[in-house]
């Protein structure tokens, strides 16, 4: 015996297309201003970038971690700019593709790492902060 298809009685409708709207390439658009620190990504651009290895190279890029200290997740949209720290641009592609130095660690061990580099990159730019402000 042949199967058929179900056919359907109804045609369906049709779904519009998303539209994306000026707002939806506003890196901020969605963020609270709390997760909002532009001084901390230029600071952190100027830095030099951090390898696994514990060797420093420059140009580096900002690194957001997607998660909180405690290793809660703060979702695949939502960038907080005080959980980022500077990274070699080949670092930084090697840690996403879970290539180079980063081939075999373990999430946990990805997260250690990044809460130690963010532990002691941010005081420092704190500290310059605190410099600023003295008179």
């Amino acid at each position: 015996m042949k199967r058929t298809p179900l056919k359907r009685k109804k045609r369906m409708a049709r779904q519009k297309a998303r539209r994306l709207n000026d707002s939806f390439y506003d890196g901020h658009a969605k963020r609270p201003p709390e997760y909002i620190d532009e001084d901390y990504l230029e600071h952190l651009r100027y830095q030099p970038g951090r390898s696994p290895d514990g060797t420093t190279t420059a140009p580096s890029v900002p690194h957001h971690a997607r998660h909180d200290a405690n290793g809660a997740s703060l979702g695949k949209n939502i960038k907080d700019d005080r959980r980022a720290m500077s990274m070699s641009r080949e670092n930084h592609d090697h840690l996403h593709n879970l290539s180079g130095p980063f081939r075999g660690w373990s999430k946990a061990k990805r997260r250690e790492w990044e809460n130690q580099q963010i532990a002691e990159q941010r005081p420092v730019y704190l500290a310059t902060l605190r410099r600023e402000d003295e008179p």
